[in-house]
């Protein structure tokens, strides 16, 4: 309580006085009691630890702009929309492997409630689709970094608009996802700052897709594909992209 405003919470003590971030072991029901806490504006959480009466106690913290909780597997999908929508400053959010309680009704009640979202993380949210993915790309212009685990949940009807309304993307990881080169011209065509893009086991994507997006975003700096690509290709890219750093 007090001036204390970044809290994360770890197995094991540390104390770093000169970023005033404190990480305590939890003690029997310290978590519920973060209610208190009221001028936090950051906090990070091991997911294992998160149930609902957790989240009743975050859901006071109205001043927090980052929550970090990958992992929260005893949250419901009623919980995590209870949440967003009383914190309404959150600019950073990470519920990746959320994977019963991360829903789109959840991604739907975040966006809304949060327009200033800068930082979304839903890897292994295996519940969210599309639908929400667009209420996103509407409510969060400033979004620079998002993340997802996909499978066939999003495909370039929701990333061609994400691209478009969301210029400020840095990061996109978008793994096993259906799209295709479309995709990947739109980011690099409307996100001039795009400096890593994660599209590993998106069968889709083409050496064509590859090339045009490596030419057309210039501030370009990491890269993971998995498509086959032959050894000739493979030279060339590194060849006429020294900067950029790939994993095939």
């Amino acid at each position: 309580k007090g001036t204390l405003t970044s809290l994360t919470f770890s197995p094991e003590i540390n104390w770093d006085q000169g970023s005033r971030i404190m990480e305590i072991a939890l003690v029997n029901n310290g978590i519920a009691k973060l209610g208190t806490m009221t001028n936090l504006t950051s906090l990070e959480l091991a997911g294992e630890w998160i149930k609902s009466a957790e989240i009743k106690a975050i859901s006071n913290l109205v001043k927090l702009e980052k929550l970090q909780m990958p992992g929260a597997e005893h949250v419901t999908p009623n919980d995590l929309k209870d949440l967003f929508s009383q914190l309404t400053n959150l600019k950073l959010v990470d519920i990746s492997d959320c994977k019963k309680g991360a829903s789109d009704m959840v991604v739907t009640a975040l966006a809304q409630n949060n327009p200033h979202l800068e930082y979304l993380d839903l890897d292994g949210c295996e519940l969210v689709t599309g639908e929400s993915l667009m209420v996103v790309a509407k409510k969060c212009p400033n979004l620079n970094h998002l993340s997802l685990d996909c499978d066939e949940q999003v495909d370039d009807h929701v990333m061609l608009k994400i691209a478009s309304s969301c210029p400020q993307l840095t990061h996109v990881r978008l793994a096993f996802s259906i799209i295709t080169d479309a995709t990947l011209k739109q980011l690099a065509t409307n996100c001039p700052n795009l400096s890593s893009v994660d599209v590993f086991g998106c069968d889709n994507i083409t050496e064509r897709g590859v090339e045009e997006l490596m030419d057309r975003a210039s501030k370009l700096k990491h890269l993971s594909i998995s498509i086959d690509v032959g050894q000739a290709f493979t030279e060339k890219i590194y060849k006429q992209h020294p900067e950029i750093q790939f994993e095939m």
